[in-house]
């Protein structure tokens, strides 16, 4: 388990569709918009394949730092993939194994079965957006306005693809295929509101270099 504090990472999230993204409108009603159009809503995830290449995680993203920063520079309305008023990030890997044995044989072996990788993102609450997907969008996208259901989360464009950046060293994890499988609100009486979205995904990730952030302390919107 790593933890991460909220001013020394940046956290993008996109969907495994190349042409479309999620937003929450002001009403909380989830929506779907095209990366051609930008969003003026709420965003919560962009497209895949809008400045970010579209290419499976299989063979390697062609740049990924794209995902960071304004999107959809020149369309209607600009967006960020960015998690914004970021407060700590909690990365969890681990492994499922099952004991595997012969007749004859005193060894046991251990095989592995699958990977698991849970990353929990912790912000100030500001809108009811992360509610709103919790609800509604926990799979990804299927076509405009329409949302993967429980489905096998073997096929490509399943979940969504978060992207945590070290500002540091300009490293960056990519976690592929995920889903959304948890969010809470934690209320204080004397401090902010704070609100955790959880994402699990079985797939391998990825680790990148990338370019370090010029100022860290900076460039970021939690202190």
């Amino acid at each position: 388990m790593a933890y991460y504090i909220g001013r020394d990472v940046i956290v993008a999230v996109t969907t495994e569709d190349a042409a479309l993204g999620v937003d929450v409108t002001a009403g909380g009603e989830v929506d779907t918009f095209a990366v051609a159009d930008g969003s003026t809503d709420t965003v919560f995830a962009g497209a895949r394949a809008y400045k970010n290449l579209a290419d499976s995680p299989n063979t390697g993203i062609l740049d990924r730092s794209a995902v960071f920063g304004t999107q959809g520079q020149d369309v209607t309305a600009d967006y960020t993939n960015e998690v914004s008023d970021l407060t700590g990030v909690d990365v969890t890997m681990s492994t499922t194994d099952e004991d595997i044995t012969y007749i004859g044989s005193k060894q046991v072996m251990k095989t592995e079965i699958k990977k698991e990788v849970t990353l929990t993102i912790t912000r100030k609450k500001t809108s009811s957006a992360w509610e709103s997907v919790f609800n509604s969008a926990r799979h990804g996208v299927e076509s405009a306005n329409n949302f993967i259901g429980n489905v096998n989360p073997a096929r490509s464009d399943y979940g969504y693809r978060v992207f945590l950046k070290l500002k540091s060293e300009g490293q960056v994890l990519t976690l592929p295929n995920c889903c959304v499988v948890g969010h809470g609100v934690t209320i204080s009486a004397d401090g902010i509101t704070e609100e955790t979205l959880e994402f699990f995904s079985y797939g391998t990730p990825i680790v990148t270099a990338g370019t370090a952030s010029s100022d860290p302390i900076a460039d970021t919107t939690v202190f």
